[in-house]
């Protein structure tokens, strides 16, 4: 691709910031991610090695950078790449004003919700212990089913797999209940009101789960 050949310093942006996935992938940046992994789980349907093609063009481009000597390569953004934070934030703000609630809570998908969501959760309102919470989904099949892990020591932790340990607390919905409470559209007392999603287990995590959930970056930015 030749670029647009023009003198517009707009357009010459474009040139490096419009190709499919680079936004995404200076979200996610900005959002705490610094490997390769981390950003992949941010974004489930690249390929890696796109992603990686991508990651070599910012940094080509001056937008990122990464220690050659480190084994597990850590991406950090330049003055040029954290620059790009105001119009990442700009693009996020216009989109949720413009896109109509339904259309953006229909357009999720389960892997990049659970990312964006543990990574989100307010642990000051969890009880302080070793603590397990199930979702599970009860529209889909692939993916229904996850865990989030806290430890006070080591954090939060995302999985997928049943590992045997004592669940202190269930949410069950479907996707477009999650992703609402999640974007800020709605509240978890006025979907449990509405029957729209169940909370079982340790009544000191599901009382408080509107408080421990958090909010989507772009909701909290409102």
């Amino acid at each position: 691709m030749n670029g647009y050949k023009q003198f517009c310093p707009m357009a010459m942006a474009l040139e490096i910031l419009g190709k499919r996935w680079t936004i995404i992938i200076l979200r996610e940046l900005h959002l705490g991610s610094t490997r390769f992994n981390e950003i992949k789980k941010g974004m489930p349907l690249i390929s890696p090695t796109l992603l990686s093609k991508r990651l070599r063009e910012l940094e080509d481009n001056n937008l990122l950078k990464f220690n050659k000597e480190d084994k597990i390569r850590k991406y950090k953004l330049t003055e040029s790449g954290k620059e790009t934070f105001n119009l990442i934030l700009s693009l996020g703000e216009w989109g949720k004003e413009w896109f109509k609630e339904q259309s953006i809570v229909n357009n999720t998908e389960p892997q990049l919700l659970m990312w964006d969501l543990q990574r989100n959760i307010n642990i000051k309102h969890l009880p302080k212990r070793k603590i397990v919470i199930q979702f599970k989904f009860n529209d889909i099949t692939k993916y229904k089913n996850w865990w989030i892990f806290y430890d006070p020591i080591n954090g939060i932790d995302l999985g997928m797999i049943d590992t045997g340990i004592d669940v202190d607390a269930i949410i069950e919905s479907d996707l477009q209940t999650i992703t609402a409470i999640h974007m800020g559209y709605k509240t978890v007392k006025e979907m449990v009101n509405n029957r729209d999603i169940d909370l079982y287990g340790d009544i000191n995590i599901t009382k408080k789960a509107q408080l421990w959930l958090g909010k989507s970056f772009f909701a909290q930015s409102n």
